[in-house]
């Protein structure tokens, strides 16, 4: 390979890393949007909770970190949102809930309506659950 040709090759190979470095700040900031605590509603199970979300070593992780149960409030610092993919508008997420005595991991969809709101559907067996999720100020 001539000289000409090894400088175009690692200037092309610098040029696109750069680029690769730029895409994957950006989505790092998109899912940065979900930075915070939410109050989380499913109104078929008649089950609330807050859900905080934190940045941890460049990953977005949700943590229950209370939940109200037929009017029993209980705390709570479980992991249940993991493997976060959001571009600032709709998303994916590892769900894990506690259902009848048994953790279960649970494919998420994400749509955020507006800054404060996001709707997350999630099946589990034959049933589809929906959750709102309303920012907490």
């Amino acid at each position: 390979m001539t000289k000409i040709k090894t400088m175009k090759t690692i200037k092309f190979f610098i040029i696109n890393l750069l680029l690769l470095v730029a895409c994957m700040q950006v989505n790092a900031q998109k899912e940065e949007a979900l930075l915070g605590k939410w109050k989380v509603e499913n109104k078929r199970e008649d089950f609330t909770s807050i859900v905080e979300f934190r940045k941890e070593e460049n990953v977005v992780i949700g943590y229950c970190i209370e939940y109200a149960e037929k009017g029993e409030i209980r705390k709570d610092n479980s992991k249940v949102h993991s493997n976060i993919l959001f571009d600032g508008k709709n998303g994916k997420t590892i769900y894990k809930k506690e259902l009848q005595g048994g953790l279960y991991k649970m494919k998420g969809r994400l749509k955020m309506e507006n800054r404060d709101l996001v709707k997350v559907t999630y099946t589990y067996g034959f049933f589809k659950f929906r959750e709102v999720w309303t920012r907490i100020k």
